[in-house]
């Protein structure tokens, strides 16, 4: 997380090429991988059941399919194309799912993998002193030479180490043993927002109206103590499989408001998700906590309705309509919902910081206000983002209508106009028989 600093409009500098992101891994940025698909792909070659080209014509559909909003794993692409059946890729989740080599980590026992990501996995494991369930993440053994990956993987466990709250992933330790670097955290047992958007495709208004205040009263929590989590997006928002409780997770680009080295070496650097990154991150500015609440406004939109707020087919087109595009506004694509969630998405994704909600305990106020049927307090309706900007066009916004009751052509002076002219038209006439007599 970051520290909070002041506004910085993303406005101030509206085309300028967005710098390259870092800290992600790009080739999974449109429509982020289902944890271990990768492994998956792995085992489906070294089992014979489906060739590289096979893998990669199925994961080039599922791009193009996420860059119009439509969420799918990668296996359901291969099962709906006949690669492999639904009982293969069970089968072969089993496997991925046991731990990889010797995996030895000291008063912990591990059970399985629970996912992967760039920089390594997620296990379900076993703290053997008090037998509490616990989730440890171990960094991949190819970065464990990498001191910016360590640094990485440290500064999430320090982040965590001082945020304690219902909504937010709790840390428990963190260290490094048998040259395994890793943190031990809080299991929670369930998936992510984005896994539920990869089986329901969109996720009812109440039930996201609840999640997102419970990840905008952790906002409020980590803001409130100085840090800011600069990576909010569906697959860092953790659901329990019984009460549906929400936690936000993965803190490793979490920074303190303190830590003036990091900002120096962070300026010019587009450090986030393209999908859920705000105007301001894009362009490499400043931070502050507001750019969090962009990014809530950008997960809940895709919650709502079942697409990302702005497609493309790179980083940096993303990035750039994040600059300068307005979104659909979600009642455009889904009728039933209502004015004042509608309302609270568009005041969460406004481009300058200065028009967003000022603290995450306001969206708070707003969603408890919504999930009563009531008129928001903070949120105002925005205007019709759709609409074409005046000046954008030649044909005038309102066309004049014809005035029949007045004005030169009006009837009535149709007919005294007439008159005064057939008049003018006999005198002549007199005037000139007069003089020839």
């Amino acid at each position: 997380m970051t520290p909070t600093q002041g506004n910085n409009p993303a406005s101030q500098e509206p085309h300028r090429d967005p710098p390259q992101p870092v800290a992600q891994d790009l080739g999974a940025m449109v429509g982020e991988s289902s944890a271990g698909d990768s492994m998956i792909s792995r085992l489906l070659v070294e089992k014979g059941l489906a060739t590289n080209e096979e893998i990669n014509a199925c994961a080039s559909i599922r791009s193009k399919l996420a860059e119009s909003g439509r969420i799918h794993s990668l296996e359901e692409i291969l099962i709906s194309k006949g690669v492999v059946t639904a009982r293969q890729v069970s089968r072969l989740r089993n496997v991925a799912a046991k731990p990889q080599g010797d995996l030895h980590i000291p008063g912990y026992h591990i059970h399985e993998r629970l996912g992967s990501g760039a920089m390594g996995a997620v296990y379900h494991a076993t703290q053997l002193s008090i037998q509490r369930a616990v989730a440890i993440k171990v960094l991949s053994a190819k970065y464990t030479a990498e001191p910016s990956y360590i640094e990485l993987l440290q500064q999430e466990a320090r982040a965590a180490a001082k945020l304690n709250h219902p909504h937010i992933v709790g840390i428990i330790e963190a260290g490094q043993a048998n040259e395994v670097n890793f943190i031990v955290m809080e299991y929670v047992d369930g998936g992510t927002v984005y896994d539920r958007l990869v089986k329901e495709k969109r996720i009812p208004e109440e039930d996201t109206l609840r999640i997102i205040r419970q990840i905008a009263l952790a906002l409020a929590h980590a803001h409130s103590r100085g840090f800011i989590h600069r990576d909010v997006k569906p697959k860092n928002i953790m659901l329990t499989r019984q009460e549906g409780i929400a936690k936000l997770a993965d803190l490793g680009l979490a920074r303190s408001i303190s830590d003036e080295t990091r900002i120096a070496q962070e300026t010019g650097k587009a450090l986030g998700t393209p999908l859920y990154i705000s105007p301001e991150q894009a362009i490499g500015k400043e931070v502050g906590s507001q750019t969090d609440l962009y990014s809530l406004g950008c997960t809940m939109y895709h919650m709502l309705t079942g697409r990302v707020p702005f497609e493309g087919g790179t980083g940096r087109d993303v990035m750039r309509k994040h600059i300068v595009a307005h979104a659909i506004p979600v009642d455009h694509l889904v009728p039933n919902i209502s004015q004042s969630t509608a309302e609270i998405v568009e005041m969460m994704m406004q481009k300058k910081t200065s028009d967003r909600y000022s603290t995450a305990q306001e969206v708070v106020e707003d969603v408890d206000l919504a999930l009563a049927g009531a008129p928001t307090k903070y949120a105002r309706k925005a205007p019709d983002l759709t609409a074409t900007p005046q000046g954008d066009s030649h044909e005038p916004s309102v066309i004049p209508s014809f005035d029949h009751s007045s004005g030169l052509f009006s009837s009535t002076t149709g007919i005294v106009v007439g008159v005064l002219l057939i008049g003018s038209l006999l005198a002549n006439l007199i005037f000139v028989l007069l003089r020839w007599n």
